[in-house]
């Protein structure tokens, strides 16, 4: 059996990899296709895969996205002319999910983010079956409201996504060394706001953006040692923070940031899923995402050190207090949750594929 993967961002690189090995253990040849964008590609090349770049980022102009997803279907449509796969799976990926469908091959779709429903309106409609953690009502998403559209398509684990590459996890000091960082010294991860995502509106972003900069010049008066990598998603990003001094480090291309999280003592960030992953190793986590994420709730509510914050004035307070709290143990807190792997097999059961 032949599996194609698509990952659209680092974190789907991470997940992609993670399904594929576990394919692959079972006798699947696999492929990974990801597009031009941030730190996809060296994510993946840095966890031992070698995807097929197909395609780009569309940016902010609703004309340029659609353009960079029609030229991109043609480009894996040439892609699989060579590989000629027996399923997709992707993190709902809508180019992925239409060539599939345009091809004849059933596709897989993981999700775990309800907010994006323009995602979910172009990719559940073509998707063969859905994965999504327990903790998230199908009925949040669009095209999901039919009880019977979710008995054909919804299987569920009782998990995270990253609990996948969290579970087994051993940290490695060379990235400390890689990013010239001293462990002798306190560590900060910012990830900064994803400004062109539809569910951030003009007055937030502006509004977090200055608090962000704001929290990294305190906490550097508090620490005067203090060392703090950000993780930009934009040009514009990159150049903002760098005007603070060399203490700030900006990574060219993707590191090991879970033995970076573990060796650091707060993050900080606009997303969901570097949150995630530091509470589930311990780590203090503040996002300050549009909206509470069920998946964050969840671990929240288990005992993770994942704090929500949606009134960004808040963030440099909150920051302050936690940035001396300890890691918290949790890898036993862990090793109660399902990986995703489960949900697949559950899929690929609903959808009767098998080796």
């Amino acid at each position: 059996m032949r599996a194609w993967l698509d990952a659209l961002t680092p974190k789907q690189g991470r997940l992609m990899v993670a399904l594929s090995r576990y394919l692959e253990a079972k006798g699947w040849k696999t492929i990974i296709t990801t597009r031009n964008y941030e730190y996809s590609v060296s994510t993946i090349q840095r966890l031992g895969k070698q995807p097929v770049v197909v395609g780009k980022h569309g940016g902010g102009d609703l004309r340029e996205k659609l353009l960079a997803y029609s030229e991109r279907i043609i480009g894996l449509v040439n892609v699989l002319d060579d590989f000629d796969p027996d399923l997709l799976i992707s993190f709902s990926s809508p180019e992925g999910t239409r060539t599939a469908f345009g091809l004849g091959i059933p596709s897989i779709s993981f999700n775990d983010t309800p907010h994006a429903k323009a995602v979910a309106r172009l990719a559940f409609p073509l998707s063969s079956a859905i994965v999504l953690p327990a903790c998230i009502d199908p009925t949040l998403f669009p095209t999901l409201k039919d009880p019977e559209e979710q008995g054909e398509k919804v299987v569920r684990y009782n998990g995270v996504d990253e609990v996948s590459w969290t579970k087994s996890f051993q940290p490695d000091s060379q990235v400390i060394h890689d990013l010239g960082l001293d462990l002798q010294d306190p560590i900060i991860v910012l990830r900064p706001e994803e400004k062109y995502a539809a569910y951030y509106t003009q007055d937030f972003k502006q509004k977090v953006r200055d608090v962000l900069y704001n929290m990294l010049v305190e906490l550097k008066s508090a620490y005067p040692t203090l060392q703090a990598v950000v993780f930009p998603r934009y040009e514009e990003q990159r150049q903002r923070y760098q005007k603070l001094g060399d203490w700030i480090i900006i990574p060219k291309n993707s590191v090991d940031t879970l033995s970076l999280l573990w060796y650091s003592r707060l993050l900080v960030t606009g997303g969901g899923t570097l949150s995630r992953e530091a509470a589930l190793l311990g780590i203090p986590a503040i996002t300050f995402f549009p909206r509470l994420l069920e998946v964050n709730k969840y671990l929240s509510d288990l005992g993770f050190p994942v704090y929500w914050v949606n009134n960004p004035d808040r963030i440099q307070e909150l920051a302050l207090r936690l940035f001396d709290q300890p890691r918290m143990e949790t890898s036993e807190m862990v090793r109660q949750l399902e990986s995703p792997e489960i949900g697949l097999e559950r899929a690929l059961e609903r959808i009767s594929i098998s080796q």
